[in-house]
């Protein structure tokens, strides 16, 4: 079985990381498609956080895996397309997000249920959600696409139980102020979240969600079941990240 995974990327540094190591030993290439310009449907005038070399290097320095294409990605589904072209003489290819760091023994058995079984895209349901640091968390049912069995052509929803930490709402204000000029459901988010409830969030504030009402509340999380990767993180001991 040969196996890769690939990010779109257009920033990401605080967990790229921790990602990258949490995926290495189990794949055989990691892509990285960056684009210089956001690619996930609002452009913005402000300057981008963090740069390519940043990237570059994070990314160069966790895994001797790294093939790194600086794209002109439109739109977020053009952006992921793009990898289904560098990916013939594969079985198996992971989608992730910079933000996102899978348990190591969860994704050995998701990827081979994913082998063994005859759909060709297998979304994850497992999702855990971090909110404002490793200590409280939030959960829901949505259950996005993260494998895909190149070799099959059925497009079943059948979904795999696997576990993957999720940390868009646990960083930097930086790239929270940043990440929420550009996001891609913009439209959709409620007025005034980011300042009023995200910023302003203390334990036992309900509603979270930026867009919907999936996240009641946000519940303690015992960090040190983490894997070793979440460990070391310079977040790791932090009550609230800034």
């Amino acid at each position: 079985m040969k196996v890769m995974a690939y990010y779109p990327v257009h920033y990401g540094a605080e967990y790229f990381n921790a990602s990258i190591k949490s995926i290495d030993e189990q794949v055989d290439k990691i892509l990285i498609l960056y684009t210089p310009k956001p690619s996930y449907g609002h452009g913005t005038e402000k300057q981008c956080p963090e740069t390519e070399n940043e990237l570059k290097e994070i990314a160069f320095g966790s895994s001797d895996k790294i093939e790194w294409v600086t794209v002109d990605a439109g739109n977020e589904g053009n952006h992921r397309a793009l990898a289904f072209t560098n990916a013939s003489e594969y079985d198996i290819m992971l989608t992730l997000d910079t933000d996102e760091v899978w348990e190591p023994a969860s994704l050995e058995r998701c990827i081979q249920e994913a082998y063994d079984g005859e759909a060709w895209r297998r979304n994850i349901s497992g999702f855990v959600h971090f909110w404002k640091s490793f200590n409280w968390a939030c959960q829901d049912s949505f259950e996005p696409a993260r494998i895909f069995n190149l070799k099959r052509k059925n497009i079943l929803e059948v979904p795999i139980n696997g576990t993957i930490y999720h940390f868009g709402y646990a960083q930097s204000k930086k790239i929270m102020d940043y990440k929420f000029d550009i996001h891609g459901h913009k439209n959709e988010l409620k007025e005034g979240w980011l300042e009023n409830t995200y910023y302003a969030w203390e334990p036992g504030k309900l509603d979270l969600h930026p867009t919907c009402g999936v996240w009641p509340e946000a519940k303690p999380f015992d960090k040190n079941t983490f894997p070793d990767v979440l460990k070391s993180h310079p977040n790791f001991n932090k009550e609230i990240i800034s």
